[in-house]
């Protein structure tokens, strides 16, 4: 007798950690399990407590939950109430205590009061609310009888408030603007100095010997105003060929001392 008792303990203990987890599933802690893998202890617990079927529900028991089969997370919990049916499966109602107080009996005054404002979601008879970030739906048979036929548990993503929104839209306008411009800019091209005409001649010129420099002035004075660039002053006395005006020129002819007009 004696050796029966440590094992008698065991078992009580077992059967009391059992229940105790079972009470959690069955209360607010059963929200636990939003956002866990289905590979994880708080989900194999939860399968396991509520005894759920390869389709992750539990229509005796009114418990269904919603497992994201690309991530393998739990997206949310759906507990039954009046006239539940997915498909042909049809739903008994959840008899445990419901997260955050909610009973199957309450009007939407008492909803609001336990889980503050809503919203009615667009094409369903349901209202949306928000509690301790997790998202809570309800949805009605109908908004005139006001008989719920579920309420679904889901992690609410937190919402960005209106002012940041358009900021972040604001700064993306701005980026694509910018990368729109740049892609409209011409690529910098590199500048070639193509040298004028009268440069050209500068440097020609420049590489003339002084002699033909001369002539040449002598043609562009005839070419420009008939010698008058080199037309000088009425000369006061005469001379041998009795010209009235010297010409002068700088044309020096190599060799010669004394330099003549033309």
């Amino acid at each position: 007798m004696k050796k029966l008792v440590p094992h008698l303990l065991f078992i009580l203990c077992s059967l009391q950690g059992m229940a105790r987890v079972a009470s959690d599933v069955q209360s607010h802690n059963m929200l636990s399990v939003l956002g866990k893998d289905k590979n994880s202890p708080e989900f194999k617990t939860w399968k396991t407590v509520m005894s759920l079927d390869k389709q992750y529900a539990n229509p005796a028991k009114g418990v269904k939950l919603v497992v994201n089969e690309v991530n393998g997370r739990v997206e949310s919990i759906i507990l039954a109430g009046k006239n539940y049916e997915t498909g042909q499966t049809r739903f008994q109602s959840f008899s445990s205590v419901l997260p955050f107080g909610i009973s199957w009996n309450d009007d939407t005054a008492k909803l609001i009061k336990k889980l503050g404002a809503t919203e009615k979601l667009l094409g369903k008879n349901s209202l949306k609310f928000n509690r301790e970030n997790t998202g809570v739906e309800i949805a009605f048979a109908s908004f005139k009888s006001w008989d719920i036929q579920y309420v679904r548990y889901f992690h609410e993503t937190p919402r960005v408030p209106l002012e940041k929104r358009m900021t972040v839209v604001k700064e993306e306008l701005k980026r694509k603007s910018l990368e729109d411009e740049a892609h409209k800019s011409p690529a910098p091209t590199s500048v070639v100095s193509v040298p004028t005409p009268e440069i050209k001649m500068a440097k020609m010129e420049s590489s003339y010997s002084e002699f033909k420099r001369g002539i040449l002035s002598v043609f562009e004075s005839y070419k420009e105003s008939a010698f008058a660039k080199l037309k000088g002053n009425i000369r006061p006395t005469g001379n041998f060929w009795n010209y009235k005006y010297t010409y002068t020129t700088g044309l020096k002819i190599p060799g010669r001392e004394i330099q003549y007009a033309v």
